[in-house]
């Protein structure tokens, strides 16, 4: 009976650690809402913070920032936290049209160089299945492939068809796996950013004393090369909107 009891009163008091733990958070937020609606903006965005900070994340905390960031005039954070929050499917929309109406309130906007069909293509496929569904669907793929050629051995009057579903399930699924590790791949190797700053000078080198190459403004979205960057701490190594690559104070800008 003890061995059964020990196991059981474990998981119990774990139960009650993480119910505890999330109503505290929970607790938390509301804190932060009352903050927000007393327009002690300043402590309600602090605390906000503070749950970021701890990895408790939602699209109604990123949402409920930029909110706050409004308030402060700070339309360059507002941004970035609204599209933190479009990454949650049950904020989305609310992000969106967020989003569109911080955008509109920029005295400066970015000239966009559309992306490649291919760029797009990608990018929706991140989006709309991620690269670790992909994998898993890839692997799933595959063994059905192997299924199936191994039942052609066993089936010899419908072995050429057995032969030719495996051969192109295991095909499709390895086609499924190269493209989950390349969008890793650029999942680690860039993040979005957002300029928070009224505007600063996009360098050609990470020094502040090389020559300009453009002028980044509040608002402004880019794309950072996370290789191009890791060796400089204060630097990151961006591509504007309308293609023009350079460098820029990493304290600028706020990614993710």
């Amino acid at each position: 009976m003890k061995f059964i009891a020990w196991p059981t009163i474990v998981f119990i008091t774990l139960q009650l650690l993480t119910a505890s733990s999330l109503f505290a958070q929970q607790s938390e937020f509301d804190r932060a809402n009352e903050l927000f609606e007393e327009q002690q903006i300043e402590e309600a965005l602090s605390l906000y913070r503070s749950i970021e900070e701890d990895q408790q994340l939602s699209g109604k905390l990123f949402y409920n920032m930029g909110l706050s960031a409004i308030h402060l005039d700070s339309l360059g954070l507002a941004k970035y936290y609204f599209m933190r929050a479009t990454q949650y499917p049950e904020m989305r929309h609310e992000a969106l049209d967020a989003v569109n109406y911080v955008n509109n309130r920029f005295n400066r906007r970015s000239a966009v160089l559309p992306k490649l069909p291919w760029e797009r293509f990608f990018e929706w496929l991140g989006a709309v299945f991620g690269p670790v569904w992909m994998m898993a669907m890839g692997l799933v793929l595959i063994n059905l492939g192997i299924a199936g050629i191994l039942t052609s051995w066993f089936t010899h009057p419908t072995s050429s068809l057995f032969r030719k579903a495996g051969n192109s399930l295991a095909c499709l699924g390895l086609l499924l796996m190269c493209t989950s590790i390349y969008l890793q791949y650029l999942e680690n190797r860039y993040d979005t950013g957002v300029m928070i700053r009224n505007d600063t000078v996009v360098h050609e080198q990470p020094d502040a004393g090389s020559s300009a190459i453009s002028t980044a403004y509040e608002g402004y979205t880019l794309t950072v090369d996370n290789n191009r960057s890791e060796p400089e701490e204060n630097w990151a190594y961006i591509r504007l909107e309308n293609g023009m690559y350079g460098w820029i104070e990493r304290k600028a800008i706020k990614t993710f």
